[in-house]
C-alpha cells in the first residue's frame, strides 16, 4: 500500500489570521513586481527630461545602456545621488541652487511623493489610521505633520529638522523623516513653490517644463499629472456586469444609476395588489411619492399614504416588511443637497448629476463642479461629495431599462412591459 499526501493550498495552516492562501501570495508578489516596473519606467522617463534640460549629470547614452543592460552608471551619478535632497529642498525655497541640484530634488520627489488621499471614497472618520497614525507600527498620521506645513512653511522644512547631521553622533528620536503618512498635495505645493523661486534665477525653467514635471500649478492640479506625480487611473474591471438578455451586445447598467432606480420603483409599485387588484393611477402616484422621500421604509408608510391603514384591507405586502429602493434619488432630493427641485429636472439632467458623482475621482473638483454648474452652496456640494454610490451592475442594459421603464410607468406589469418594449424596439417607433 502507498500513501498519497496532498499539499495544503494555505500557508501557515492553523495559525489564525496569519493563514494565507497561495493564490493571495501569488497576487501579492505579482502586484509588487508591477509596482516596481512602473516606478522604474517613471524614473527613466524623468531622467530623460532632466538630462535634456541639463538637470542631471548623466548622459542619454549611459541611461539607455542602464535600461538595456541593467548596469547602473555609478561613476556619473555617484556625486549627484550623494547630494542631500532635504537640505536642498530647504535651500531652494529662498536661495539660488544649480540646475543639477534642482534635478536631484525632482528625482527625490519621484521617490517620496506621498499618497493621494483626496478620493471621494476615502474614509473621513476622525479615528482613521491615515489621520492619526498606526499605533502598532508607530507610524505617524497626517495630523502629526500637517500643522507644521501651514502658511509659508513647506514639508521639506519640517522634515529637515529630523535629518541626521553629518559627522555628528547618532541619537535615536521618537520622530523621524520616514514612517509617517503624507498627502500627495503637500509635495505638489512644495514643488511648485520651489519652481517659482528658481525660475527667477534660471531662464531655462519654462512653464511647459513645469507642467511636464509637476503638472499645472494652483487648484487645477489633481495630484496625478506630470512625470513626478503621475498616477494612472485604476483599471476598470467590469467583472460583475453581465451581458444584457435583451441587448446581447450591451452590458448591465450600474445599480446606482437613477434610470435603474426608477425602473426598480415602478416595477415594485406595479406588483402591489390591494384586495387582489392593481393600484389606480392616483394610488401609484402616492406610493411613488413615498419611495422618493424614504430610501428605507416599512409598508405601513404606504398604507398611510393611501389612507388604507385598516387591516381589513388586504395587500400582498406585509405591513412590517422593510423596503429598500432609491438611495441616490432620495438623497439627492433632500434639502441638504438639491431639495425637491431635483425632481423637477428631466431624467437626463438627473442622470448627468449622477454621472458626475460616479466618474469624478477628486472630491475638490467635484465640489467646484457642483457649485459652478448647479449653483449649490459649499455645504450642499460637500454633502454631495460624501454621497456613497451603490456598487455593482444590473442584469439589463441602460437602453433596455429605458425602454421597459416607459411601459412600467404606465402601470403595465413587468412581463408585459418587456414584451411591449421588444415590439417597440423591433418596430423602431419612438
Amino acid at each position: 500500500m502507498c500513501v498519497r499526501v496532498f499539499p495544503t493550498t494555505i500557508n501557515h495552516l492553523g495559525s489564525g489570521i496569519n493563514e494565507e492562501s497561495q493564490l493571495a501570495v501569488r497576487t501579492k508578489h505579482r502586484n509588487m513586481r508591477r509596482s516596481l516596473v512602473r516606478k522604474k519606467y517613471r524614473k527613466l522617463q524623468l531622467l530623460r527630461v532632466l538630462i535634456a534640460n541639463k538637470m542631471c549629470p548623466c548622459s542619454i547614452k549611459s541611461m539607455e545602456y542602464w535600461k538595456t543592460t541593467g548596469i547602473f552608471p555609478q561613476e556619473e551619478l555617484a556625486s549627484w545621488f550623494a547630494l542631500d535632497p532635504y537640505q536642498l529642498r530647504v535651500k531652494a525655497l529662498n536661495k539660488k541652487i544649480s540646475l543639477h541640484e534642482l534635478g536631484r530634488i525632482c528625482y527625490h520627489f519621484s521617490q517620496r511623493r506621498g499618497k493621494l488621499f483626496s478620493k471621494i471614497s476615502s474614509n473621513d472618520s476622525s479615528d482613521s489610521v491615515f489621520n492619526y497614525g498606526d499605533s502598532k507600527t508607530k507610524r505617524l498620521g497626517l495630523a502629526a505633520t500637517l500643522p507644521y506645513c501651514k502658511n509659508d512653511k513647506r514639508l521639506g522644512q519640517h522634515l529637515y529638522q529630523f535629518q541626521h547631521q553629518k559627522h555628528a553622533p547618532y541619537k535615536q528620536k521618537e520622530e523621524r523623516i520616514r514612517n509617517r503618512y503624507l498627502d500627495r498635495f503637500m509635495y505638489v505645493k512644495e514643488f511648485h513653490h520651489i519652481y517659482d523661486c528658481q525660475q527667477q534665477y534660471h531662464t531655462s525653467l519654462s512653464e511647459s517644463l513645469r507642467e511636464e514635471l509637476g503638472g499645472q500649478s494652483g487648484s487645477e492640479n489633481n495630484g496625478k499629472t506630470g512625470i513626478l506625480f503621475y498616477q494612472r487611473n485604476l483599471k476598470f474591471i467590469n467583472k460583475w456586469s453581465e451581458k444584457c438578455p435583451y441587448e446581447p451586445n450591451k452590458k448591465g447598467v450600474p445599480l446606482s444609476n437613477p434610470l435603474y432606480e426608477y425602473f426598480e420603483i415602478f416595477k415594485w409599485i406595479n406588483n402591489i395588489r390591494c384586495n387582489g387588484s392593481a393600484l389606480t393611477e392616483k394610488q401609484r402616484a402616492k406610493v411613488l411619492d413615498v419611495t422618493l422621500r424614504f430610501h428605507q421604509f416599512s409598508f405601513k408608510k404606504v398604507r398611510k399614504a393611501l389612507d388604507m391603514e385598516d387591516e381589513s384591507i388586504h395587500f400582498n405586502v406585509g405591513s412590517d416588511d422593510r423596503i429598500k429602493l432609491a438611495y441616490v434619488l432620495v438623497n439627492l432630493g433632500k434639502p441638504q443637497i438639491f431639495g425637491p427641485s431635483f425632481f423637477s429636472l428631466s431624467l437626463d439632467e438627473q442622470i448627468d448629476v449622477w454621472h458626475a458623482i460616479y466618474f469624478f475621482d477628486d472630491k475638490e473638483l467635484l465640489q467646484k463642479h457642483a457649485m459652478n454648474k448647479w449653483g449649490l452652496s459649499p455645504f450642499q456640494s460637500e454633502k454631495l461629495c460624501k454621497l456613497e454610490l451603490k456598487k455593482g451592475y444590473a442584469r439589463i442594459s441602460a437602453k433596455a431599462t429605458r425602454n421597459i421603464s416607459y411601459f412600467l410607468e404606465l402601470g403595465i406589469p413587468y412581463s408585459q412591459a418587456v414584451f411591449l418594449a421588444g415590439i417597440k424596439r423591433a418596430s423602431g417607433e419612438s
